[in-house]
């Protein structure tokens, strides 16, 4: 993955690792992401939201394709991530002159989905417990 990216947090009680359960674009986007991976049947039953009343752009991609955010440590392996440089941004800065300074780019990655969003802002938070 590229090292302009930064684990993020988006809560506090959150399973290990998570995969994309759907992604909606009604009153802005939403993610919705349900727990998988070793452990999951202790979070059964809970889901996380993430929703951002505005973004600039989404992209969805099946993880098999995105050798860019496959990792070989185990440590580096994660869901959320943040960045305010990577390529993704700097080549919609190249076509855009309107393009927000201060945008960021999430990448979600879940289990088999990939997730990247660009927006200037960070996204709520739900979260329905198990």
């Amino acid at each position: 993955m590229e090292r302009t990216f930064e684990t993020w947090t988006p809560a506090g009680d959150l399973a290990p690792a998570y995969d994309v359960e759907n992604v909606t674009l009604r009153h802005g986007l939403s993610v919705c992401l349900i727990p998988d991976g070793v452990g999951r049947e202790a979070w059964k039953g809970q889901k996380l939201l993430l929703h951002w009343d505005a973004f600039i752009g989404v992209q969805v991609s099946n993880e098999t394709y995105r050798e860019d955010c496959w990792v070989s440590n185990r440590q580096d392996a994660g869901t959320f991530f943040v960045s305010a440089d990577s390529r993704y941004l700097q080549a919609y800065r190249e076509r855009s002159c309107l393009f927000p300074e201060h945008a960021l780019h999430f990448l979600i990655s879940g289990t088999d989905t990939i997730v990247d969003v660009l927006s200037s802002a960070f996204p709520d938070v739900a979260i329905t417990a198990p």
